[in-house]
């Protein structure tokens, strides 16, 4: 007989400030639930007990609706474009900064994005830009909850609806997020989300789409089966004949095996019942950070408005192009000398993704007329960086540990920039 496997959290590894932890943050429960997965056999297929807890777990957590789980977020984007009809050369509004996913999901079926400049302040969709953007053949609208902050729904809606186009959620970046106290997910058409190894609920891969509408969710969940007709309980399939010939489990559109696997549900679903618990946390001690960066000059870090909750997936650090001429340098020294000053300290910073879609070579051939090297999105991710790397996840640190990296954080910045003048 086997030995049992030694499951351990994973370790916490030494940095400069205490101790940065990695993501997932596993417990015995975990661990336990996917065990008794393996051991049930099911480890692949539709209607499968885990997978109805999973999604009855997220729709308790997020206030109802129907959750239909997926096998990544970029899959959930996808299935919600074809579940709303979006098909070959239709045009599909996108953030000009995202993650590459929300535009593949496009392309993926053969639609075409329509790049979207972004807001310097906040990273989220402009809504001047959507209203300038969207023409009678757009299709959908895919809106970027960008680094856990919600973008503008209401001004975004009101937009759509007089044009009478389907809104997407792309909430990769901001599970438990609120815009006027409602979860982002559930103020669109479909939203969707990510479970990837940094996202703030973590299946090391994996996704889910959520929506209030039953047929929409129906249809979701028959795509992601191969296109069959398929109930979310007591998946089972008659034989049957038509003109003389047997008919069995006939698929009766387009789909795929876009489901999530088993393994994947088994691990996440007791992570939900602490999430809130570390936004709290992430929150509480992100406040001090944010109002020592308003009091230092040329520096920003974008603040929710009174109407919405940020949930910190990721810190974007900008720089004012005001340091250029206070201090005679460029733009790119003040950024790496400052991510160096950083990482001396111990606190690794990225770039996450850059430059922005449009100037990226794979999605040159979307980016239309405009000038993106000129655009308000360009310029501030090119004055900006990220603190923090996906090996480390904010959501991962414990609340002593944030309020050492804050720390550190302030001094480094105020130190950095008083040594240029």
């Amino acid at each position: 007989m086997p030995s049992k496997p030694n499951f351990q959290v994973p370790s916490a590894e030494p940095n400069g400030t205490r101790t940065l932890h990695r993501w997932p943050i596993l417990t015995g429960a975990n661990y336990r639930k996917v065990i008794a997965c393996i051991s049930s056999g099911e480890l692949s297929g539709s209607g499968l007990e885990v997978i109805n807890e999973f999604e009855k777990t997220v729709e308790n957590w997020i206030g109802g609706g129907h959750v239909v789980s997926t096998n990544s977020g970029t899959t959930a984007l996808m299935v919600a474009l074809l579940t709303l009809g979006v098909g070959p050369e239709d045009v599909v509004l996108v953030p000009s900064y995202t993650w590459s996913a929300t535009a593949f999901a496009a392309t993926l079926i053969g639609a075409i994005p329509r790049f979207v400049d972004i807001d310097s302040d906040t990273y989220n969709l402009s809504t001047e830009a959507v209203a300038k953007a969207i023409t009678p053949d757009v299709k959908a609208i895919i809106v970027v909850h960008m680094h856990g902050l919600s973008c503008e729904m209401d001004e975004i809606t009101a937009i759509a609806r007089e044009k009478g186009v389907p809104i997407i959620e792309d909430c990769a970046q901001a599970h438990g997020a609120l815009y006027k106290k409602q979860y982002v997910g559930t103020l669109s058409d479909i939203g969707c989300f990510s479970m990837q190894k940094s996202k703030h609920f973590s299946a090391g891969d994996g996704g889910f789409l959520v929506t209030r509408n039953a047929a929409l969710a129906q249809k979701a969940r028959d795509i992601c089966n191969f296109g069959l007709p398929t109930p979310k309980h007591n998946y089972h399939f008659e034989e049957g004949l038509r003109e003389g010939y047997a008919v069995f489990r006939e698929c009766e559109q387009i789909g795929g095996m876009f489901r999530l696997n088993p393994l994947s549900a088994a691990l996440v679903i007791d992570q939900l019942e602490h999430l809130d618990q570390r936004i709290e946390w992430l929150q509480e001690a992100m406040k001090p950070l944010v109002a020592e960066a308003a009091q230092v000059p040329f520096l920003k870090i974008t603040q929710p408005g009174s109407h919405q909750t940020h949930v910190w997936h990721k810190i974007r650090v900008g720089i004012d192009y005001g340091a250029v001429d206070h201090y005679g340098r460029s733009m790119a020294d003040i950024r790496q000398g400052l991510r160096n000053t950083l990482a001396r300290s111990g606190i690794p910073s990225t770039l996450w993704t850059a430059p922005i879609l449009p100037l990226q070579k794979v999605f040159r051939p979307y980016a239309g007329t405009i000038d993106w090297t000129k655009t308000a999105g360009h310029l501030a991710i090119e004055n900006s960086f990220i603190v923090f790397d996906e090996k480390y996840p904010l959501i991962a640190q414990d609340p002593s540990t944030m309020t050492a990296v804050v720390s550190k954080l302030r001094q480094v910045w105020s130190d950095y920039f008083a040594s240029l003048e």
